[in-house]
């Protein structure tokens, strides 16, 4: 039974969709030799590659059932990686209006599926806050914390006792 447009909420895998449809349109576009000229072919396809990396660390995120604190560990860094992807892929498409001549019609719809799918990708970070809570009892700032304080006794261990420690001057 089929859901009203009305009624329907966001899909779980909404960001995916997003991701997809970034990644089909900015092939679509850098593929026409007319507007992406083909002597520019190495930017353009560090263009491609960014646009189907981002697609590949979003799909592979949402293969991951977060069942563990290492599972939950990994799908994050994924979704992290693909929202830096975005803002890196925003600042191509900058250099693309740019060196292309992109009109600016085509360019505000290039950076919209960007910025739709961006935004997704950290509504769907951030229900995974939410499940790692629920399946450990700890939010993720509570391990960020618990990391942090590890890692500065392990590194407060390495250094020699007269050392200051490394944010203050050396006397």
């Amino acid at each position: 039974m089929s859901v009203p447009v009305g009624m329907r909420g966001e899909s779980k895998l909404e960001a995916q969709v997003k991701c997809e449809e970034l990644v089909s349109h900015t092939v679509h576009i850098t593929s026409n030799p007319n507007v992406f000229d083909p002597k520019y072919q190495a930017f353009i396809n560090r263009v491609v590659d960014c646009a189907i990396s981002i697609g590949q660390d979003v799909w592979e995120a949402n293969g991951i059932k977060v069942s563990c604190a290492a599972d939950y560990t990994i799908r994050h860094r994924l979704q992290e990686r693909a929202v830096r992807s975005i803002d890196v892929l925003l600042y191509l498409m900058t250099i693309a209006r740019k060196l292309f001549h992109l009109r600016g019609s085509k360019y505000r719809a290039w950076v919209e599926k960007a910025r739709a799918a961006k935004g997704d990708s950290r509504l769907l970070m951030e229900g995974c806050d939410g499940w790692f809570a629920d399946l450990t009892g700890t939010t993720v700032a509570e391990l960020v914390e618990q990391r942090e304080r590890n890692l500065d006794a392990a590194l407060r261990s390495l250094l020699p006792y007269e050392c200051v420690y490394w944010d203050k001057q050396y006397e």
